[in-house]
């Protein structure tokens, strides 16, 4: 029960942030996406998000963590009944600026999943694990090896032409197209 309301806390600061993506577009008219890239889908917050407010004709998800992207296809099952004009694509890869293997730190508390270096003695880290630490966790993530593709890579191999939308939601972001 304290995790789930640890977690809750944690989500309350995207709520403010979906708000002002949501104004966003509202207030440029937009009212139609044809193609829309989601970079560190999570769990499909940005999907559900996007399909509530919008017409989306296609969306390209991109989840590196294996665990996240277990979750993410129970989200697909979901958006593909419920959006059925939808064509919802999810990719369980890592994108970065070279192909390459990387060491990916996967935290229990699935948002801060990173391929970046944690610096353990940060004031932010300290605070956020703090909350964190009544999970009964000594660690805080796992580490395991995934390859990285590159995004230019993956748009000529899919021969995608436009991108309505590119919403890049991770920790440390370097890409080179």
């Amino acid at each position: 029960m304290i995790k789930k309301i640890i977690l809750l806390i944690l989500g309350v600061f995207d709520f403010f942030y979906q708000r002002k993506i949501i104004h966003f577009f509202k207030e440029k008219n937009i009212r139609e996406l044809n193609c829309v890239f989601d970079i560190g889908a999570h769990k499909g917050e940005t999907i559900k998000l996007l399909l509530k407010y919008f017409k989306v004709n296609k969306i390209i998800s991109f989840e590196a963590s294996p665990k996240n992207f277990e979750y993410l296809k129970k989200t697909k099952k979901k958006v593909d009944k419920k959006y059925p004009k939808t064509d919802l694509i999810i990719e369980n890869i890592a994108l970065g600026s070279n192909e390459k293997q990387v060491a990916f730190k996967q935290f229990y508390e699935s948002s801060s999943s990173t391929i970046s270096d944690i610096d353990e003695g940060s004031s932010y880290y300290k605070k956020k694990f703090k909350l964190l630490n009544f999970f009964g966790k000594t660690n805080n993530f796992d580490t395991i090896k995934l390859n990285t593709k590159k995004l230019i890579n993956y748009i000529n191999q899919k021969k995608i032409y436009q991108i309505d939308l590119l919403k890049i939601d991770i920790f440390r972001f370097v890409f080179f197209l």
